[in-house]
């Protein structure tokens, strides 16, 4: 996955979505951390709104999409190996709502991008995405092969996308990264 996404979701509607697909309460509105309202096209380093589940409540709090590592910024994290690394192993489960994500596709000989590609989910329209963050208020998105053949053809790795029946597991620790994705998604690309 590129390091670009696009979400219209408000904190509201993202609380919203993930209570109703898991049945946890969330807390008064007034309680979540002050969640930005305002997201479309992101990129590493900006701030996204996150959901997760603490003291037995969905809550929302903005946080910045990656992990800092000296230079390096780690956006996303490989769903495969995550439970190897130390970095990842202290990290909190939380989860991020999609309206898609961007991909290139390069030139082999150049490397330069030679087409741009939009991939949103074709049923749902929307896409919760497992991330993993800290308490530093970062995070990373999970990431893993990709198995369709039309999105195989643009990019190697993408989005680990949980359905709502896996969405209370995740949130809950009751399914690990590799039992996470949902292998039924298909995808729409749309090139821009």
């Amino acid at each position: 996955m590129c390091g670009r996404a696009n979400s219209q979701v408000n904190a509201s509607q993202l609380v919203h979505q993930v209570c109703s697909a898991t049945n946890i309460p969330s807390l008064p509105q007034e309680s979540h951390q002050q969640p930005i309202e305002r997201t479309d096209v992101i990129t590493p380093g900006m701030l996204m709104n996150v959901a997760f589940v603490e003291n037995g409540h969905v809550q929302v709090s903005p946080m910045i999409w990656g992990f800092k590592m000296g230079q390096l910024m780690l956006f996303n994290v490989q769903s495969e190996t995550m439970e190897e690394k130390p970095m990842y192993k202290k990290g909190k489960r939380g989860v991020v709502l999609l309206d898609g994500f961007y991909e290139s596709m390069k030139d082999e000989k150049s490397k330069k991008i030679k087409q741009r590609f939009f991939v949103s989910e074709m049923k749902n329209n929307k896409m919760f995405i497992p991330v993993i963050y800290r308490s530093n208020q970062t995070f990373s998105m999970l990431t893993t092969d990709v198995k369709q053949e039309n999105l195989k053809k643009i990019h190697q790795r993408q989005p680990v996308i949980l359905n709502e029946r896996m969405l209370s597991s995740w949130l809950n620790h009751q399914i690990s990264p590799t039992e996470s994705n949902d292998l039924s998604v298909e995808f729409n690309i749309v090139e821009i």
